[in-house]
């Protein structure tokens, strides 16, 4: 998850990670295939049903004494350079497989970088847009970091999904309104359900409130079943047709409403 209001400069950058030492083995991820294990984040029983293999950003870097911090956007990044690499066997050993990998020192540390990459580049956009605040000038420059961001993982990314209501804002608005009431825009989220299956493999952002989170998917060739990658939970594979609630279900057990999203089709340059 990643700040998209102007307090983003805030954080200090780390343009390096260094190992340190572990912390102790209830503070650790366990292992992506060992569902059971305790020091894991409960799943709704529809999640649980469709788990590949499990993940944790906030406690992966326990496991090499490296500082916790949001990085999804580099682990999603990472995942779909995996992905396009020809890594994406649906099965529960190779999905396991590609979460051991994200969470092992050399996997944390290229997520980190990316990431970092896209937070400096967010900071730098923001102090431009200084000038026109809001959350706008933060999401546009929160689009525009990720793009660059995925250059450096050979990927071009194409924001594909456009809100019609005049907001000016670089995503579809998936909530609505009535009093005090909010809820998921069942019209956007279809949307959004759309976009996933017919670019097939990319990144999708949920904006919630100041705060982006970015997930990996991937879709089969004949669109009927979808993989997805939270850097909060782990890899889920699910029908298209069940696509919608498995993201309601995601946004849910991350505690993140769904106000908008984006989705990045993306592809090897």
């Amino acid at each position: 998850m990643t700040i998209v209001s102007g307090h983003i400069g805030k954080h200090p950058s780390l343009t390096t990670v260094q190992a340190g030492s572990s912390a102790s083995v209830e503070n650790q991820m366990p292992d992506p295939a060992q569902f059971s294990d305790g020091r894991w984040k409960k799943l709704p029983t529809q999640l649980s049903s469709i788990t590949l293999a499990r993940f944790d950003q906030n406690i992966c870097t326990n496991n090499h004494g490296i500082s916790q911090r949001a990085m999804c956007f580099g682990l999603s990044l990472s995942w779909i350079n995996m992905i396009h690499a020809g890594k994406d066997h649906v099965t529960p050993y190779a999905s396991a497989e590609r979460m051991r990998f994200l969470g092992s020192f050399e996997g944390v540390v290229h997520a980190r970088t990316v990431h970092n990459f896209y937070r400096t580049e967010h900071k730098f956009l923001m102090e431009q847009a200084s000038a026109n605040p809001g959350v706008s000038s933060g999401a546009m420059a929160g689009t525009e970091s990720l793009l660059q961001a995925a250059e450096l993982k050979g990927l071009k990314l194409q924001p594909v999904l456009e809100d019609k209501s005049n907001s000016g804002l670089p995503f579809l608005i998936a909530c609505k309104q009535s009093g005090r009431q909010v809820s998921t825009d069942e019209a956007a989220l279809s949307s959004l359900c759309d976009a996933i299956v017919e670019n097939k493999r990319g990144v999708m952002v949920i904006y919630s409130q100041e705060i982006a989170h970015a997930l990996g998917f991937s879709v089969s060739s004949d669109g009927k079943r979808a993989t997805l990658f939270d850097p909060n939970l782990g890899e889920f594979h699910t029908h298209s047709k069940a696509l919608a609630d498995t993201i309601e279900n995601i946004s849910s057990a991350d505690g993140l409403p769904l106000i908008g999203v984006q989705v990045f089709a993306s592809k090897i340059h």
